[in-house]
């Protein structure tokens, strides 16, 4: 059965294995460092997953924690941790991915975390992103 991209049963052990990564970060960010948040996820040492269908999966990933962030959080801000997980799903696939964090001043200072995948802007509208500018990529 298939509900808004999701292929049930298929996608469920996804879905909950992405819903407690996405509290295991929040955890996590309370306590460590991005410096130390990223050395202790580093997944280079991990053998690739092979799926026929990453950029299928990622995006799916993408829209799930954008879902989840909005509807069950209730929190407007899901791209830092979008955008972790999904470097670290990239790199576990054996994807050439790229962590981004920028800033930008309007009427006060915004900040925004994106990833680029092969060399591109992954889901998110090139305009949007060139109002940032980039502090730290990994």
């Amino acid at each position: 059965m298939k509900v808004k991209g999701f292929s049930f049963p298929y996608d469920l052990p996804m879905m909950v294995s992405t819903i407690k990564q996405i509290h295991a970060i929040r955890r996590k960010l309370r306590d460590l460092t991005l410096q130390e948040l990223m050395e202790e996820s580093v997944l280079s040492d991990q053998p690739a997953v092979t799926s026929r269908h990453q950029t299928e999966d990622l995006v799916k990933l993408y829209r799930l924690i954008s879902w989840y962030y909005h509807r069950v959080l209730k929190e407007n801000n899901p791209c830092f941790v979008r955008s972790l997980i999904l470097y670290y799903h990239a790199k576990s696939y054996g994807l050439e991915v790229q962590l981004v964090i920028g800033f930008c001043k309007k009427d006060k200072i915004e900040g925004h975390a994106w990833i680029i995948l092969n060399g591109e802007i992954f889901c998110d509208q090139e305009s949007f992103i060139q109002e940032f500018t980039e502090i730290l990529s990994w």
